[in-house]
């Protein structure tokens, strides 16, 4: 009887058990503006949000085989991360304690601390792995402020993000989105506009965008 080698860690054997012991997960993290123009809407924005969390505990249930963790955070010339991504049914109703709105409008280096402290913690390739990612980011106003992140080298990170699986969404209130957002290369159907006063709306859509997604990692 002929000698039977052990399987390597790269056999097809292998990969075809490690695929399927992979944990999927989807990490959706809401990046907020929290200058002071924010105001006027300040109280529907916590409101949309507890909603949001409310609506994902909703997708979870639908989708068992899913992990799905939420996160937020907020920028104005500084960036805050109010906690890192959890899963939704660890996730507290949010508070006005939370969001302290506070000077001027630093976009790109919000969404540029963001998305590479999430790269640190789950790797760009996470879709290939099973984790998926979904940012989404609200906004009032114009770019003002940013002194880290150019607007160049953040849409060739974001391209790079975008072929590899992630998905982003940039939300305008009370303002032009493609107008914002045109200089980092967001398509036209990653793009909403809204009136302040339906926050609750735009955070009602992203839930039913999550749903798609998980929808279809489901049917791989």
């Amino acid at each position: 009887m002929g000698i039977i080698a052990p399987q390597s860690r790269h056999s097809p054997l292998n990969f075809h058990l490690n695929f399927f012991s992979l944990k999927q997960t989807h990490i959706h993290h809401v990046l907020l503006d929290a200058s002071g123009s924010m105001q006027d809407c300040y109280d529907v924005t916590i409101a949309a949000l507890n909603s949001q969390i409310k609506s994902l505990r909703e997708v979870q249930e639908k989708y068992p085989d899913q992990d799905v963790r939420f996160a937020i955070s907020d920028f104005s010339d500084d960036y805050r991360l109010w906690f890192a991504p959890r899963s939704i049914h660890d996730v507290s109703e949010v508070s006005n304690e939370q969001y302290q709105l506070r000077g001027a409008t630093a976009l790109w280096d919000g969404l540029g601390t963001l998305i590479t402290r999430t790269i640190d913690e789950v790797g760009s390739d996470a879709p290939e792995t099973g984790t998926s990612v979904s940012i989404m980011v609200l906004t009032d106003g114009f770019e003002n402020a940013s002194r880290t992140f150019s607007p160049g080298a953040l849409r060739l990170l974001m391209d790079m993000l975008k072929n590899k699986g992630w998905e982003f969404r940039f939300i305008g209130a009370d303002i032009d989105p493609l107008a914002v957002s045109r200089d980092l290369g967001f398509e036209p159907h990653q793009v909403r506009r809204y009136q302040k006063c339906q926050m609750d709306r735009a955070f009602g859509d992203m839930s039913l965008e999550v749903d798609s997604f998980l929808k279809d990692k489901s049917a791989i």
